[in-house]
């Protein structure tokens, strides 16, 4: 996973979570990809890049730290973009996964679906 890593404070105990970007199919995977300013720190291949964050987010969940999968919508990610002033940057997707995990109302602990 070199992509998107965040803390955000959840509601409820203070405890923080990862927000990581999360590419549901490999068409959103090859659209980011395509676009990003840094496509070199990304994996060769969906299904690589896909098996490495699984194996990472085992490993991290393990820690006793709480991961949350922040789906990548694409186009939702470009407006966005869009109205920041910035440009499709590991930067920018970590931030738009940091928001998106804000966004959430689910306290840490909480039953959500898998994204």
């Amino acid at each position: 996973m070199r992509d998107s890593k965040n803390r955000q404070p959840l509601p409820g105990n203070g405890q923080k979570a990862i927000g990581v970007t999360w590419y549901e199919n490999e068409q959103q995977w090859l659209e980011t990809r395509m676009t990003a300013d840094d496509p070199d720190n990304f994996y060769d291949s969906y299904e690589e890049w896909k098996r490495n964050s699984e194996r990472r987010l085992a490993e991290i969940r393990a820690a006793g730290v709480v991961v949350e999968k922040v789906a990548m919508d694409v186009a939702r990610f470009r407006v966005w973009c869009g109205e920041q002033g910035l440009t499709n940057s590991g930067g920018a997707r970590a931030e738009f996964a940091a928001r998106g995990l804000a966004a959430r109302d689910v306290p840490v602990g909480g039953r959500m679906g898998d994204c």
